[in-house]
């Protein structure tokens, strides 16, 4: 990678590298000259060379941008943004630079990134962000899918949506057949305390068979009746800790239960 900044870096910041904002020069040589995987991008590629104007543009305007990388961890995306914005970037948290797309804007203002603060600052920069991600286990809420253990209804063995879904009271016209294709089910979002408390939650998407979606609300209304019930969990790990978090609850409404 350091070969390919650099061949990069020749053409356009030979000059003006000490100052606070980098000379984009207005003539480059060919793209095609410059050592950098062709499977990753092509230099004169129409999209490629739409994206890198777009992003020599921005930066004149004063505009310097990191893009999500496909390849990297969102865990720590919040506490990555805010440790970026403190330099005056800008964090895309929407871009995917990786190899089967033309990702050029990207790979430009990184390049711009690495002469202005130095190679290893991206990199830096993502250690104190997920350091920040772990330090704030106290006020913080974490999604089920970054914890060490995910939270756990202490009753039907630790499966709340078999809980749920075992107390059910399904409607004599309700259509027992199962989707073909999918499954019918209804989800639901909960946050969960680090003292082990049901503090809110929210329907999220549900998926019904025509027949079905007149009954909706008659089981979400039950739904509703049961989560009030639950209040005893076992909280989320993390690091050690017990932290509050955000966990799914999928309840499958089909006969089988998976």
């Amino acid at each position: 990678m350091k070969v390919q900044y650099y061949m990069f870096l020749i053409p356009f910041f030979l000059i003006g590298c000490q100052k606070s904002k980098i000379n984009v020069a207005e003539e480059e040589d060919s793209f095609e000259e410059y050592v950098f995987p062709k499977f990753i991008m092509d230099f004169s590629n129409s999209e490629c060379q739409r994206q890198l104007k777009e992003a020599k543009k921005d930066y004149e305007n004063g505009k310097l941008v990191h893009q999500f990388h496909a390849f990297e961890s969102d865990r720590f995306s919040k506490e990555f943004e805010e440790l970026l914005n403190k330099y005056k970037i800008e964090y895309d948290d929407k871009g995917e630079y990786h190899i089967d797309v033309q990702e050029c804007y990207g790979w430009y203002m990184d390049s711009l990134i690495f002469v202005k603060f130095g190679e290893d600052f991206i990199s830096n920069l993502k250690e104190k962000a997920d350091s920040l991600f772990l330090a704030r286990w106290e006020t913080k809420t974490y999604y089920y899918w970054h914890l060490d253990e995910e939270p756990k209804y202490s009753e039907g063995y630790g499966f709340s949506d078999i809980f749920i879904k075992n107390r059910l009271s399904f409607p004599k016209s309700w259509d027992t057949i199962p989707m073909q294709d999918w499954r019918q089910y209804l989800s639901v979002w909960v946050t969960i305390s680090k003292e082990g408390e049901l503090e809110k939650w929210e329907h999220e998407n549900y998926n019904l068979k025509g027949t079905n979606i007149e009954f909706y609300d008659h089981l979400k209304n039950q739904i509703d009746s049961l989560l009030k019930r639950m209040n005893v969990w076992e909280p989320g790990v993390l690091n050690g800790n017990k932290v509050t978090s955000k966990y799914l609850i999928d309840i499958n409404l089909d006969k089988k239960r998976y």
